[in-house]
């Protein structure tokens, strides 16, 4: 709050332009925000003496007390919220409205960084935990409108978070323009956090071929791996203790967990998540051309492997549809 509304002498007084009334009003359009307003009091006797008003505090010379603030509108205590948005709304109250018209300014009765730093420090982690989803989702891999290299990892419209989960793009080896660079990015644009990314093009050796994940980059062949099985992999996990990814090809892509280092024959694995190439073909039925992945609930503590991993696969299986019959 300005220094001229705190000031309790006289001295300091001529820096208010009149004494106001503050008047704390609720606004009900939002529900998370007060403003406190002034206006002219009715007339008053003039202050008194200067040497008589050296303890005499501002609500004494405005002539009467300030009336005290009602409680905060009911909807902020049956709000359904989380501890960090319930407190950071009440800081969002701590504002006032000093003056009118052209002269009036909001200003902040408290440090709104510092409030806020220590409030979420003190919320509970359970609440991001939480936002993981519990039951399966199915997502779309939607091309970003003009942008003809990128496209997004999107949950359902039902989902309780809709934003995008990854951002996809391609882009050219400045060096050797014939090779790819598919970047993974968390969030829904190129600036989030890089997750990893893969170097592939037509044609080339597997020592030219690499991937990025987790800080550390190395030969596609050495996390990927063909097992004897026609069209079966395995994506060893970047925790070797979590074992690996059993990715299988059926007209689309099955993963399953394989919490061994190696895998068992016959052995029923718990299913992660299937993902759905795009239909070769438009029709008036189905016009997008676009990729889907169905992740069970176990599948989202892998999340970021199972993209990365099945990027790679549909690579080389688009590669290898001219000399080998996968699909």
């Amino acid at each position: 709050m300005p220094e001229s509304v705190h000031s309790t002498t006289t001295t300091q007084i001529p820096r208010i332009p009149e004494p106001v009334v503050l008047t704390w009003t609720p606004d009900y359009d939002d529900g998370d925000v007060a403003y406190i307003a002034g206006s002219p009091p009715p007339p008053i006797p003039p202050p008194p003496s200067l040497a008589s008003s050296s303890s005499t505090s501002v609500d004494t010379v405005r002539g009467h007390p300030l009336p005290p603030p009602p409680p905060p509108p009911p909807s902020l205590a049956s709000e359904r919220s989380s501890l960090g948005q319930f407190w950071a709304s009440a800081v969002s109250l701590a504002h006032a409205t000093i003056g009118e018209g052209s002269n009036s300014r909001r200003v902040s009765l408290i440090d709104e960084e510092t409030a806020l730093d220590a409030i979420m420090e003190e919320t509970s982690p359970e609440y991001i935990e939480a936002r993981v989803p519990t039951y399966t989702l199915e997502y779309t891999f939607s091309p970003v409108e003009g942008e003809g290299e990128s496209m997004l990892v999107v949950p359902p419209l039902d989902a309780p978070d809709t934003r995008p989960v990854y951002h996809i793009k391609v882009t050219h080896d400045l060096f050797d323009p014939s090779f790819f660079i598919t970047t993974v990015r968390r969030g829904g644009g190129s600036d989030g956090d890089v997750i990893g990314d893969f170097m592939m093009k037509a044609g080339c050796s597997a020592l030219e071929e690499t991937v990025f994940f987790k800080k550390s980059e190395c030969h596609i062949f050495k996390k990927l791996v063909a097992i004897t099985k026609k069209d079966e992999f395995q994506w060893r996990l970047h925790d070797s203790n979590d074992g690996s990814l059993l990715w299988k090809w059926d007209k689309q892509w099955t993963c399953r967990h394989v919490p061994e280092r190696n895998v068992t024959k016959n052995k029923n694995y718990e299913l992660l998540a299937q993902f759905h190439p795009p239909s070769a073909m438009r029709t008036p039925a189905n016009t997008a051309k676009a990729a889907r992945m169905t992740v069970y609930p176990p599948g989202q503590k892998f999340f970021d492997e199972i993209v990365m991993s099945v990027l790679i696969l549909e690579r080389k299986r688009r590669k290898l549809m001219g000399t080998r019959r996968v699909g």
